[in-house]
């Protein structure tokens, strides 16, 4: 099962403060934070959210047996490009003690000279989306879930000309098996590399459909 919001519930983002908080934008998705226990009571195996506009991924396990929620941030899809919120000397604030990953922090961009000019080749923060693909293991009774962070990579000219877009993936690939009844069965694990955009989950079976997986940010 998987659940969506427009609002994340758990952010480092702008949007990520409880509504209380003096930074606090009054859109915080932390209200949402009440239907958790609901989610690990029912399987939920992710939820997907969009509202700060950021690539992040938390993992919510409060009983603690390895098997929680993961939460996605997924939103640069949307109309901005943000990042973790900082202090006043550029440090994260890491108000939510629930993120594994973002783009922002865990993806530096990585530059080199290439004919005679400085040209980015790797990581940094760009307009992607979440794929979600799910694989039938009918013989063992599972299914494999796999979450692929993917971003669109500008290629650019020495001149710094848009020659189009290559799609390349973020060091977050999580993988997960789950039970015919849609519960984890197994800790994530790495992996995850799929050739179908998929989404289905079935208690009676899986089957692979493909179905583009998109959260917007707006």
């Amino acid at each position: 099962m998987f659940v969506q919001f427009h609002h994340a519930p758990f952010s480092n983002g702008t949007h990520g403060f409880p509504m209380n908080h003096e930074l606090s934008s009054g859109q915080g998705g932390t209200p949402l934070r009440q239907y958790h226990p609901l989610f690990e009571e029912y399987g939920v195996v992710a939820v997907f959210s969009g509202h700060s506009e950021m690539f992040e991924r938390s993992f919510v396990d409060e009983d603690g047996d390895g098997k929680g929620v993961h939460y996605y941030d997924v939103g640069i899809s949307g109309d901005g490009l943000r990042g973790e919120i900082q202090d006043d000397n550029g440090e994260p604030l890491n108000y939510n003690p629930f993120s594994q990953w973002s783009a922002d922090q865990d993806e530096p961009e990585l530059w080199q000279e290439i004919d005679g000019v400085l040209q980015i080749v790797d990581g940094g923060k760009h307009y992607g989306h979440l794929e979600v693909n799910v694989e039938n293991l009918a013989e063992e009774g599972l299914a494999r879930v796999a979450f692929t962070p993917v971003y669109n990579f500008p290629l650019l000219d020495s001149n710094y000309g848009l020659l189009g877009t290559e799609r390349r993936i973020y060091g977050d690939e999580v993988t997960l098996l789950v039970r015919a009844d849609g519960r984890v069965a197994a800790v994530p694990e790495p992996g995850g590399v799929a050739a179908f955009v998929l989404f289905g989950l079935s208690a009676l079976g899986l089957k692979r459909l493909p179905a583009f997986v998109s959260v917007l940010g707006r």
